[in-house]
């Protein structure tokens, strides 16, 4: 819900200032990237997803998998570039997730 009121005030400021054949050009751009958000986020959750085969894109799927297991975290699902940014991307670690932006706790040594 909180998304849409961005959505909104740029449709309207562009609406406002923009000629009819970018207005058109840009609610274009926008539903193709919110068509692709939505398709790849579903593949990332189809086991056996034909997409499966590429690297790119199990790389990608892992990444938002951990947004899933941490909710703070990766919100992208194209490109995790404002993740890294704004500092909430995670990486994927062999064994664990490591946070990149916050020092991860040290676990403690168990007692024999």
């Amino acid at each position: 819900m909180s998304l849409l009121f961005p959505v909104f005030l740029i449709v309207g400021l562009s609406y406002l200032f923009l000629r009819l054949d970018l207005l058109v050009v840009q609610f274009t751009a926008m539903s193709l990237s919110f068509c692709g958000h939505y398709y790849l986020d579903n593949q990332y959750h189809v086991a056996g997803s034909w997409l499966g085969r590429f690297s790119w894109f199990r790389r990608k799927q892992q990444l938002h998998f951990i947004h899933h297991r941490y909710g703070n975290c990766n919100f992208a699902v194209i490109d995790f570039f404002w993740d890294r940014l704004l500092g909430t991307y995670r990486r994927v670690a062999s064994g664990g997730c490591a946070v990149t932006s916050v020092a991860s706790p040290r676990p403690r040594p168990t007692d024999t």
